[in-house]
C-alpha cells in the first residue's frame, strides 16, 4: 500500500498516520500515542474503510466505498476529523 500525507487538521493537533504491520490498518497517533486505527479493506469491488478506537476497540465510523485503497483512507481520516468534531 501507499504513504501518505498527513492532512493539516492531525498536524495542527500533534497527529500523525502510519501503517499497522498488516498493511490495511492505519494507525492515527496523537503525541506519538496510537488513539485509533483505520482499517482500509476491500468492498463490493471497491474499498472502503472502519474507524476504530485503539484503546478499547470500539467502532466509531465507516466510510462509504471509494475507488482505491488511498481514496478510502482519506475518506476514513475525513470521517474521523468529523467525528472529533474538528
Amino acid at each position: 500500500m501507499m504513504g501518505v500525507a498527513v492532512p493539516g487538521w492531525l498536524a495542527n493537533h500533534d497527529g500523525s498516520v502510519v501503517r499497522d504491520v498488516d498493511s490495511r490498518k492505519w494507525l492515527v497517533l496523537f503525541r506519538n500515542e496510537p488513539q485509533y486505527h483505520i482499517d482500509v479493506h476491500p468492498a463490493g469491488g471497491e474499498f472502503a474503510a472502519d474507524i476504530v478506537q485503539s484503546n478499547n476497540g470500539r467502532h466509531v465510523g465507516s466510510t462509504k466505498n471509494c475507488p482505491s485503497e488511498r481514496d478510502a483512507l482519506a475518506a476514513g481520516l475525513e470521517e474521523l476529523r468529523k467525528l472529533l468534531g474538528w
